[in-house]
């Protein structure tokens, strides 16, 4: 080390000489240096010296992140994940509650800075197809995500109702059950009515017997069970029981009895002839026919008592409404099983149909056009089965504080504004006291107030609105299809409408044009041809949607084929959610988040195909036979409308991120 001219050391490296005092003299220009030998001298001539701090090393300036728009960092960014893609409906309802309301971020989308996010925007456009969208809508907001869709003929208003509720499940009440140990069930004899529940459901008891004593007695004509004879066979254990009747001249009288083991083995199945003049075999509810009855001896005696030779006193009795059963049995058990309050009903006294329960806990489908008694009881004795081994919460209706709350109250619970642009049915459901409400009749109406309220400073920090011009006609179109097709097949007609969306097509065929005939303007919003095509007249005003398709609207290949649908409403409305769109873009302020959303595509054409196969099966003598090849177009309408579309971006310039291209099929010009 070779000191200067002052004999003040050069500057040291880091660390070296450690212990040596730093100062800062004149001549050392506040550098770090160890203290020259006259140090203390200078401090004895009362010379003031600066003692200066340790060094620290200065950071490093970040380096400025452009956001998703090209603009400067002080917007946010979006960054979509390719992997995570398709993406429900909830998953895009994470993404709000993420940056309004600080909860857990979602996997498929990710934003930086979200805290400069001062407004999210949320915007269903139900009916765009996710095969072919308007290309304006990609230019504007950039590549969407796909969605899927939880089945291809949800309505709207499901769809809505999904992304504006979240599911909050109930706060478990006692100690958490311990790992690796099954929970305790209680014994299937504990589901049997009590006295109580017996008697508030008109269930045949004994009664006391006159003349006082205590003895007991059951009702004139009425037999109890009781322990079988010595010698005689053992009662089952459980036994599942449906009984049909019919209208006679004394009111209901048992016609057929069918009994079902605890493994679902037929134990007893006996028509029964009643004893008064049939007035109405009630076939639609019952299934008996009068050919079923013709030379049946069976008397209710004979039945009753095949079936009593089943039961003891302690037999446990599955059975639906079970009260009617042992009314017309004229019999009188004490252990019964009723599923119809085993399941309770959300709003009691109501009980809920056999039907019902099966399709929602069974996923099975029962009594499509007449009742089976022997199908009736094996549905109660598995939803009976399916209580046993769930536990007795299993199957009751959820309580108002674990009902899906609102996504409105989330935020508000998290200091955010709320507003929603919709039908008023649609503001009381959704909005409830959390949020602000704008009523919109229209399309039309609710792009303009959504703009107006899109671009307002400060509040809301969420908005909300949704088209449904599209769905309505697609709706419409469907019907038309469906309408067309009576006395020939519908699913051809509709297969006709499936086709021409799978080509681009909105409406009927437009004439060929520059873009290969997909009917669109350069900017992607629909054109308008020659013919008048796009559905408006000279001034804007829609056309009639009764205005006929002209002859050179149609594909040479189709022209013997019906028409399906009027092609301007869908053209109209195609275009009036372009326009809808852009309005709200442009006004937002800058920095806010929109999320455009199609829920799902065109369930109006997989909901009008479906109802077609079910008057077909159902033998209707206007409707052609369900073929093979017609459950082809279902299955692949279904698979199609159950895709939807999510486009994300920030306000603030260009727009595009081409990472997820593979989650929207094709590349169209549109």
């Amino acid at each position: 080390m070779t000191p200067n001219t002052h004999g003040v050391p050069e500057e040291l490296e880091e660390g070296e000489l450690e212990g040596t005092p730093e100062c800062a003299l004149p001549w050392s220009s506040g550098k770090r240096c160890r203290a020259p030998y006259f140090y203390e001298e200078l401090l004895d001539d009362g010379l003031e010296v600066e003692q200066l701090e340790p060094a620290r090393k200065p950071k490093k300036a970040k380096k400025g992140r452009a956001n998703d728009t090209g603009g400067p960092a002080s917007l946010a960014r979006v960054e979509l994940r390719p992997e995570h893609s398709p993406v429900t409906l909830e998953d895009i309802q994470r993404l709000i509650l993420w940056i309004l309301a600080e909860e857990t971020k979602p996997r498929w989308c990710s934003v930086e800075n979200k805290a400069l996010v001062p407004r999210v925007v949320l915007l269903l456009a139900h009916g765009l197809d996710a095969e072919a969208p308007p290309p304006a809508l990609g230019t504007l907001l950039g590549t969407p995500v796909q969605v899927r869709a939880r089945s291809g003929v949800l309505e709207p208003g499901q769809s809505a109702h999904s992304l504006l509720t979240l599911a909050r499940r109930a706060p478990r009440e006692g100690p958490p059950p311990l790992r690796g140990r099954p929970p305790t069930l209680p014994a299937p004899a504990s589901y049997a009515l009590t006295l109580e529940q017996m008697e508030e459901n008109g269930y045949p008891l004994p009664r006391l017997a006159e003349g006082g004593g205590g003895a007991m007695t059951v009702p004139a004509g009425y037999l109890a069970t009781c322990a079988p004879e010595a010698g005689a066979a053992p009662p089952r254990e459980l036994v599942a029981l449906d009984c049909e009747m019919c209208l006679t001249a004394e009111g209901l009288e048992l016609t057929r009895v069918v009994a079902l083991g605890s493994g679902g083995e037929l134990l007893l199945d006996r028509l029964v002839a009643p004893r008064n003049p049939v007035l109405d075999h009630v076939t639609r509810f019952s299934g008996i026919t009068p050919a079923m009855l013709e030379g049946v001896t069976t008397r209710l005696e004979d039945a009753r008592a095949e079936l009593a030779r089943l039961l003891g006193p302690d037999t446990l009795l599955v059975a639906h409404s079970g009260e009617n059963d042992l009314h017309a049995l004229k019999m009188v058990h004490a252990r019964v099983i009723d599923t119809a309050l085993l399941y309770p009903h959300p709003r009691p006294p109501a009980k809920s149909a056999l039907r019902v329960l099966a399709s929602r806990f069974l996923k099975r489908t029962i009594q499509k056009d007449c009742h089976d008694p022997v199908e009736d009881a094996r549905a109660a004795l598995d939803l009976a089965l399916l209580k046993f081994s769930r536990g007795p919460d299993f199957g009751l209706p959820a309580s108002p504080d674990a009902r899906r709350a609102r996504l409105a109250d989330a935020l508000h619970a998290a200091g955010r504004a709320c507003t929603f642009v919709d039908a008023g049915a649609s503001l009381r459901q959704f909005m409830g006291a959390a949020g602000a409400g704008v009523d919109a009749s229209d399309d039309g109406e609710a792009a303009r107030r959504l703009a107006r309220e899109a671009g307002k400073p400060g509040v809301p920090h969420f908005l909300f609105g949704q088209l449904r011009g599209l769905h309505a006609s697609q709706v419409a179109a469907a019907r038309r299809a469906a309408g067309d097709a009576r006395g020939g097949d519908c699913a051809r007609a509709l297969r006709l409408r499936l086709r021409r969306v799978g080509e681009g097509w909105v409406g009927d065929a437009p004439e060929a044009t520059a873009d290969g005939g997909q009917g669109f303007t350069a900017d992607g919003a629909p054109e308008a041809v020659a013919d008048g095509g796009r559905g408006a007249a000279a001034d804007g005003a829609p056309a009639s949607a009764t205005e006929p398709a002209t002859a050179e609207s149609e594909p040479p290949s189709l022209a013997e084929a019906p028409s399906p649908l009027a092609p301007h409403d869908e053209r109209a409305a195609l275009e009036g959610v372009v326009r809808a769109v852009r309005s709200v873009h442009s006004a937002l302020i800058p920095g806010a988040l929109l999320l455009v959303v199609a829920p799902q595509g065109n369930t109006a054409l997989s909901a009008a195909l479906v109802g077609a196969r079910r008057e077909a099966q159902r033998g209707a003598g206007d409707v052609a036979a369900w073929t093979p090849e017609s459950e082809e177009v279902l299955a692949g309408a279904c698979a199609r409308a159950a895709a939807g579309l999510c486009y994300v971006c920030v306000k603030g310039g260009e727009v595009g991120n081409g990472a997820l291209q593979a989650g929207v099929q094709g590349d169209s010009p549109l």
